[in-house]
C-alpha cells in the first residue's frame, strides 16, 4: 500500500469536508429557531485550504500507521476555528477499506498552516488481502465518509459528508 498517498487522502478528505461544509448540522437537537441561528455564518465556504505536505509516517502495525500532514490555509475570515472529533471511513467499491481518525486542530485566522496528526488502519482482513493482491491505488475506486465537530464564532455544529469520491478530493 502506498502509505504516503493514503495519508494524503485522509488529510485531504478532512480538509475537503471542512472546506465544503454547506451541509453542516447542529451538534445537538434544538428548536427550529435556534437551529437557524446555529448554522455556519453566511459564506463559510470562504474557508479555503491549499496544498498539503506529509511530514511524518510511522507504521504502528502491519495494518495501520500514525502520520502527520501539514495543511496550508489559504483563507480563513472567521477567526479561530476549532475542529474536533474528526473521523473518516474510506471505501473501495462500496466496501469499508480504511478507518481514520485525526487529532483535534485549530485553524488559524487568515492564512497559515496546520499540522494534523492522525491514525489510519485497514478496516478488515479483506482490505489487507486486497492490498497484498494489488498495492496500486486508483482514486476512482474509492469514496469517503467524514465527520467532524466544528466550533466557530461561538457556534458548534457537526459536519458530515458521505460518499465523497476521492478522485474529486485529490483534484483540489
Amino acid at each position: 500500500m502506498n502509505t504516503k498517498l493514503t495519508s494524503a487522502i485522509v488529510a485531504m478528505t478532512i480538509a475537503f469536508a471542512i472546506g465544503q461544509s454547506a451541509a453542516a448540522q447542529p451538534a445537538q437537537p434544538q428548536s427550529a429557531q435556534t437551529q437557524a441561528s446555529n448554522q455556519l455564518p453566511a459564506g463559510f465556504s470562504g474557508l479555503d485550504f491549499g496544498s498539503f505536505r506529509i511530514t511524518s509516517i510511522v507504521p504502528t502495525s502491519f495494518t495501520s500507521i500514525d502520520g502527520a500532514v501539514t495543511l496550508t490555509v489559504e483563507a480563513n475570515p472567521y477567526g479561530k476555528v476549532t475542529v474536533t472529533d474528526i473521523s473518516g471511513l474510506i471505501y473501495k467499491h462500496g466496501t469499508p477499506f480504511i478507518i481514520g481518525k485525526a487529532d483535534d486542530m485549530v485553524i488559524p485566522a487568515g492564512k497559515g498552516s496546520i499540522n494534523v496528526q492522525g491514525h489510519i488502519s485497514l478496516a478488515s482482513t479483506e482490505a489487507l488481502m486486497t492490498v497484498l493482491r494489488d498495492p496500486s491505488i486508483n482514486p476512482a475506486d474509492y469514496s469517503a465518509d467524514v465527520k467532524a465537530t466544528v466550533k466557530v464564532k461561538g457556534r458548534t455544529m457537526i459536519i458530515e459528508k458521505q460518499n465523497m469520491p476521492l478522485s474529486r478530493i485529490l483534484k483540489r
